[in-house]
């Protein structure tokens, strides 16, 4: 059972924490595949910038003024939407490994009192890498149950010949200024897509907006089918090349991040289309290496990515607690 430690010193978030932060970030992520450095501003970005995130649910775990741990969550009333529930969503943990399980245990006994207040059923962590077993084996003592798991996988990056659209479609990519601007029937058309997907909460249009301002975004990596009579998007896609990772990990990397099509126009070889476009996208990028992930529970996708040249690496997982 989670009991607060009364030698540490839970608060929330102050922002001159925020390079603390960062340098813990460093040194404590570095087991993640998927790790690089971040600066201040990045880190701040990516965990505390993010119209869902409120400083209510970020606390930080301090001993003798030293900070030891921080915990972000979020209750997003678009996942509430979605799931009818509210759900509190663990968007990063980071603790000391020389006292691990006592630092997670108060942040999350703390966590645990304010969204039991705030009228959240369950916590869930996402997105964890497979080989942080210390947290993996904390969880599970603790009562969490893995609730999904995810499969990273890369092919060899490659040319493939695309199949002519049927008439009446057309390819088009993310504009979001000027007359052909058409960003929110994109983000329609990926909030369709997912709607019922296990991880994976609605995207809103703000978060949308701040992704096009990120240094590894390009327009043409965001894209899609548009059926042209209707003015909409029935299928997208997007991907990321992350330049400073590749430095850091010394690779040629591309990762697809969404392949979604909404369901009426599902079985008719648009999501293959999509993928094998992605591949062209990278390959004339010069990558050598296209990943992405892919629910193991969706046996539709992880067929079409393996059929494709795709292979399992790791997983990422997720996790569970009802209150």
């Amino acid at each position: 059972m989670l009991v607060k430690n009364i030698e540490m010193n839970i608060r929330n978030l102050n922002n001159y924490d925020i390079p603390s932060l960062t340098k813990l970030y460093n040194e404590e992520m570095v087991y993640d595949p998927d790790f690089r450095p971040l600066n201040t501003n990045e880190f701040e970005a990516r965990f505390f910038e993010q119209p869902f995130i409120s400083k209510d649910l970020i606390f930080v775990c301090e001993q003798d003024n030293q900070l030891l741990g921080c915990i972000v969550a979020d209750i997003d009333p678009l996942v509430e939407l979605k799931f009818g529930k509210k759900i509190a969503i663990v968007d990063l943990i980071l603790a000391k490994k020389e006292k691990f399980e006592e630092i997670l245990g108060a942040l999350l006994a703390n966590l645990f009192e304010k969204v039991r207040k705030e009228g959240a059923k369950e916590v869930q962590i996402h997105f964890i890498a497979d080989n942080f077993k210390i947290l993996h084996n904390f969880l599970i003592s603790e009562g969490f149950k893995l609730a999904r798991e995810w499969y990273y996988m890369e092919s060899k990056a490659k040319y493939c010949d695309l199949e002519d659209l049927p008439r009446g479609f057309k390819w088009d990519y993310i504009k979001f200024k000027g007359r052909y601007a058409n960003a929110k029937k994109w983000l329609e058309c990926h909030n369709k897509a997912f709607k019922d997907h296990y991880g994976m909460r609605p995207l809103r249009y703000e978060e949308l907006k701040l992704y096009a301002l990120e240094e590894s975004f390009d327009p043409k990596g965001y894209f899609g089918i548009y059926e042209i009579n209707k003015n909409r998007f029935i299928a997208q896609c997007s991907c990321e090349i992350d330049k400073k990772l590749n430095e850091y990990k010394n690779m040629k990397r591309a990762i697809i991040w969404t392949v979604g099509v909404i369901e009426e126009f599902r079985n008719r070889g648009f999501g293959r289309m999509l993928v094998k476009k992605a591949f062209n996208w990278a390959f004339e990028k010069g990558m050598q290496i296209v990943a992405i992930h892919v629910d193991s529970q969706n046996n539709v996708a992880y067929n079409l990515y393996s059929s494709l040249g795709f292979v399992v690496i790791r997983k990422r997982l997720f996790y569970s607690i009802t209150l």
